[in-house]
């Protein structure tokens, strides 16, 4: 199916008080300068940092208008991880809503979505595992739009500790999802 066809791609680093850093190896830091502690990472969060790419067959008008749509129901097109969500204000191209789901372990989000017309939106989020900023653009194509995702993930907390593994859960439950939306998108839901 084209929609299924889709580029995965990022990386895992580790983040200090909330600025991103390449270093793959906190713990050849100076002892004076890391936490001490049996398996606690050098850093307050882990960052996962990854993107996904999916293709529509549609036009980039009607990609961006189904995306960006966000309504009380968008749980009924997914179950991959979404559970409810409840739009709590829109205010021009500002809206904030609550989610709820699973992502390995049950979450409550806040979102603020910011919509950048007419190709594109940001979502910075707020749960009790970190927080997230995900960028989506889209760009027309012959064939359709593609939409490229980019996921910039920090796991705080205990979940900090899960993050050389959740790199790939991560991006197979959220390219699942979108496999999800592509379908429902492309048979009129």
């Amino acid at each position: 199916m084209w929609a299924s066809n889709s580029l995965i791609s990022g990386s895992t680093t580790f983040c200090s008080r909330g600025t991103r850093s390449t270093r793959l190896l906190p713990w050849l830091e100076p002892l004076s300068r890391r936490r001490r502690g049996l398996f606690v990472p050098a850093a307050n969060s882990a960052c996962v940092l990854f993107r996904v790419t999916k293709r529509f067959r549609a036009s980039l008008p009607d990609v961006y208008a189904w995306c960006t749509e966000f309504r009380d129901s968008d749980p009924e097109l997914s179950q991959v991880r979404l559970r409810t969500r409840k739009v709590i204000r829109r205010e021009g191209d500002l809206i904030e809503m609550e989610e709820t789901g699973i992502m390995a372990f049950p979450f409550v989000a806040r979102f603020l979505v910011h919509l950048r017309p007419p190709d594109g939106w940001e979502a910075d989020a707020r749960s009790n595992m970190g927080h997230t900023h995900n960028t989506y653009r889209l760009f027309s194509e012959t064939e359709g739009t593609r939409l490229e995702m980019t996921f910039d993930v920090h796991l705080t907390g205990p979940y900090r500790l899960f993050a050389p593994f959740a790199r790939g859960f991560i991006v197979r439950k959220t390219s699942r999802e979108w496999d999800d939306y592509v379908r429902a998108m492309e048979s009129g839901r």
